[in-house]
């Protein structure tokens, strides 16, 4: 049985930046959203199809009276699959809505989908716990250049990219045109773009402001770092090490 804690954290929690989006609350409060049918597609892609693979469980709403507004609480349960076929596991998670809010002007608006709200924000609770997006929850999309180093990771694997469409037939070669080189990506402009994702984990090492977010950019970027050549690694590797050293070292 695996001791890896952290395996389907690891997995779920980087976030590609094309399926989140700015927000700003009243009072002035900003941060990321991420598309909930996203989140939903990442449970799919690593436990399965929902209702196999993972699924939720009947939601429970309550509803509360605060002054002239009424707010709707929803309570859910998300379970997946365990490494047995036969063992799942539940995570829970809460989300709430206003039914019915107090404009400034005192007078009263109804949502019609409060409802629905609420239960798409208790989902995202619950995801959450097992790793989904887990870096937009921690902040990690403040900082420009993880951001950036994200965008480079999704473009190059092909994530987030737009649906092909079905290519026209190809017009036939007379019989002497020699044959089309398929379009590839050259061993110089592959390199160059691990050069280009080890330099971004090696800011976000130096910048680290805690033990907390330096070991946070170690687990976020597993999967880049098994790519990069040997040196590059070993390289961050010794990096990390020191910078843990001397923060363990002032704690």
């Amino acid at each position: 049985m695996t001791t890896d804690n952290l395996r389907h954290w690891s997995v779920l929690s980087r976030t590609d930046p094309r399926h989140t989006k700015e927000f700003q609350r009243a009072g002035g409060f900003r941060g990321t959203a991420i598309k909930p049918i996203y989140a939903y597609q990442k449970m799919t892609e690593h436990f399965g199809p929902c209702g196999n693979g993972w699924g939720m469980d009947k939601p429970e709403f309550t509803t509360q009276a605060v002054g002239d507004e009424i707010l709707v609480f929803c309570t859910v349960g998300v379970w997946y699959q365990g490494e047995s076929p036969k063992a799942s596991h539940t995570v829970y998670g809460v989300g709430g809505d206003k039914v019915t809010a107090k404009r400034k002007d005192g007078s009263l608006v109804g949502d019609d989908e409060a409802f629905k709200k609420a239960y798409t924000d208790a989902l995202t609770n619950a995801l959450v716990k097992i790793g989904v997006s887990a870096d937009v929850h921690m902040g990690m999309f403040e900082d420009s250049k993880y951001v950036s180093a994200l965008r480079k990771e999704f473009a190059e694997d092909g994530n987030g990219a737009a649906p092909a469409t079905t290519p026209a037939p190809p017009a036939a070669k007379p019989a002497s045109a020699a044959p089309s080189r398929p379009a590839v990506r050259t061993n110089e402009e592959a390199s160059a773009d691990l050069k280009a994702l080890a330099e971004d984990i090696k800011v976000a090492l130096n910048t680290a402001e805690s033990l907390h977010k330096l070991d946070l950019v170690m687990d976020l970027n597993r999967a880049t770092l098994q790519r990069l050549p040997a040196s590059a690694y070993d390289y961050l590797g010794r990096l990390y090490e020191r910078k843990r050293e001397a923060m363990e070292s002032v704690t």
